[in-house]
């Protein structure tokens, strides 16, 4: 007789989906070192042509730290544009600096460049009502050309760019002519005696640039020249108190004229003009002074008042009234109708001196021009060294408005460490569905034998 059925407790199924997870563990532990060879490989794949498709590309950061550029402005006040940096004639700058002539051009270059805002620290415009704000903060992307080899990565390659942008931008936009220089065709056409006054007018002008520079920082000096604002200013004195003093001396002695009837007939009429004011000078400072001596002089008694001194002590100040300024009136009138009459006088005298020489020497003439010729050598060096001197402080001034930073990469943005994960896990997916597919055809002819 068959032996009685012994109670047995119900072992649970398995759910479906705790079976497919076996299969699946079996089917990937089987083969797991193929599969995280693969993985892995193709992991590295990722970083490596991510690497190297960063490596092709370049960012930077560019910052306008001065005055101007919160107006949209250049330093020199000229409308301000980021594409200055995309134009030919920065990017032939930085293909000469690379050595790319021939193998690439600026137009090229310029489709792979992308300048942007990528900050507005500006201020507000005062009428606008859109709240827009002018940038002072650009981003610059640069991919390199396909036309570059390796030797030059794209980081060099913009890193090139900028700094022939920052020669551009300090030698174009932020350098100010300073308008000294002289019409030497004007200085043709004037006679010998009047040329002195030329140059002298020239010497004031650049005087002033240097006094202006001088007060700023008179101890900035020239790398090129060794001279500073200072120096330049004493240089520029001494050509007017020795050089175009002497001039004016041997001209007027020798009493040179180019058109000798002309000119005296203009210094004639010149006189008759200063004798009018001189007259005029004259009536004004006696009338002053007949003021002064019928005012009533008990009136000025009224104007002694008690006033503290710089110790805190009393004392009896005496204020303007219109004596004072009757005084000083008188005083100008005379200094002026005296620096009238020195011109008349000085104008009599050339007249006599050319009265006195009824023609040019050529000897004089000749000695006359080369001291011309002598004072234009010496003032254009002045000019020119002022104008040099003047570059130098201004690129010493203006060297911190531009601000360059590059992108900086972290070593899991160098990797592309994300990239990595990503595909990692887009390829353990792939390979789990091979792998259950597999399981699934092996499972499916079991059955069918």
């Amino acid at each position: 007789m068959p032996s009685p059925k012994t109670n047995q407790p119900n072992r649970p199924q398995k759910s479906k989906f705790w079976a497919l997870v076996e299969l699946l563990f079996q089917g990937l532990w089987k083969h797991r070192l193929l599969y995280l060879a693969l993985i892995l490989l193709v992991m590295c794949s990722t970083s490596f042509v991510m690497y190297h498709l960063k490596a092709r590309t370049a960012k930077m950061m560019i910052a306008l730290n001065y005055e101007e550029a919160t107006r949209g402005l250049y330093p020199n006040n000229t409308r301000f544009n980021i594409s200055l940096i995309k134009s030919d004639d920065v990017l032939d700058r930085a293909i000469a600096k690379a050595g790319l002539e021939g193998q690439v051009t600026a137009q090229d270059m310029a489709e792979n460049i992308t300048a942007w805002a990528s900050n507005v620290n500006g201020m507000q415009l005062p009428s606008d009502t859109t709240n827009y704000k002018i940038a002072t903060t650009y981003t610059i992307t640069y991919e390199k050309n396909a036309e570059i080899g390796p030797r030059i990565s794209a980081r060099d390659m913009l890193g090139l760019i900028i700094a022939s942008y920052k020669e551009a931008f300090y030698e174009d936009y932020t350098y100010v002519e300073m308008g000294i220089s002289p019409d030497w065709s004007e200085c043709d056409k004037q006679e010998y005696m009047e040329i002195g006054s030329f140059f002298d007018k020239e010497c004031q002008k650049l005087h002033r640039f240097l006094n202006t520079n001088a007060k700023e920082n008179g101890t900035f000096r020239s790398e090129l020249t060794g001279e500073t604002f200072t120096s330049l200013r004493q240089k520029v004195d001494n050509f007017t108190s020795i050089d175009l003093e002497k001039y004016d001396s041997y001209v007027l002695q020798s009493g040179l004229s180019k058109n000798r009837e002309r000119y005296i007939s203009k210094l004639e009429y010149q006189n008759f003009l200063k004798n009018i004011s001189y007259q005029k000078l004259m009536a004004e400072y006696q009338n002053r002074l007949h003021t002064i001596e019928i005012y009533d002089s008990a009136l000025t008694a009224v104007v002694l008042i008690p006033t503290l001194d710089t110790q805190n002590n009393f004392y009896m100040s005496r204020t303007k009234v219109a004596i004072d300024y009757q005084a000083s009136a008188a005083e100008s009138a005379n200094d002026s109708a005296n620096d009238t009459m020195a011109i008349i006088q000085k104008n009599e005298y050339a007249i006599r001196q050319m009265n006195a020489q009824t023609a040019n020497t050529p000897s004089s003439v000749a000695t006359a021009e080369s001291m011309i010729q002598d004072m234009k050598q010496k003032l254009e060096n002045l000019i020119e060294t002022s104008r040099i001197l003047n570059k130098e402080y201004i690129r010493y001034k203006t060297k911190n408005y531009l601000t360059i930073s590059f992108e900086k990469r972290s070593l899991a943005d160098e990797l592309s460490i994300k990239w990595m994960i990503l595909t990692g896990g887009v390829t353990f997916c792939a390979l789990c569905a091979w792998v259950l597919a597999k399981s699934k055809v092996i499972r499916d002819k079991d059955k069918t034998k």
